[in-house]
């Protein structure tokens, strides 16, 4: 457990415990991806950290963005979907049978965009922060892939696919 325990009553007593300052310049989930990426750690969950405040929800997908520039992969994963960040690389997706799945720019220009296997495609494309027009495109039941050559995207898919991914 990694956190400054300024929402609790009492900070939990146990040995797997790292208590952060309240007065720092970083979310706890920013510093525990710190701590986990100096542990070794490539691959990162995030549970619960899309609820609440709009402002953390934010934090969190930057810090997708902050993994993924520093050649790791991190999901932050509620109810119903995922996000994930991908830099100059891809991510592709088994033969999910249906449901939606958005693509957007993290970087200011994305270059060499391409979506295959989805309902709408996309081939070297420049895809912008400031557009949203990867959003709602579709699963069609086959192989999908999601790649970018410069830039960073975020994704976002149903949680039911959350087994299907592969790098």
């Amino acid at each position: 457990m990694i956190g400054d325990f300024d929402s609790v009553v009492r900070r939990p007593n146990l040995d797997n415990v790292i208590s952060l300052n309240n007065e720092k310049d970083f979310t706890d989930m920013f510093e525990a991806i710190k701590i986990g990426i100096e542990k070794g750690y490539e691959c990162f969950h995030i549970y619960c950290g899309t609820g609440g405040r709009f402002d953390h929800t934010f934090a969190n997908i930057q810090a997708l963005a902050y993994l993924s520039q520093n050649g790791r992969r991190g999901y932050l994963i509620d109810k119903d979907s995922v996000v994930t960040a991908v830099t100059n690389g891809s991510i592709i997706f088994d033969s999910c049978g249906s449901g939606y799945v958005s693509v957007f720019s993290y970087s200011g220009i994305s270059k060499g965009v391409n979506l295959e296997g989805l309902k709408y495609t996309l081939d070297n494309y420049e895809l912008s922060s400031i557009c949203p027009m990867g959003v709602s495109n579709e699963f069609i039941g086959v192989e999908s892939t999601i790649s970018v050559d410069d830039g960073t995207l975020v994704v976002i898919f149903p949680r039911k696919h959350i087994n299907n991914i592969r790098d």
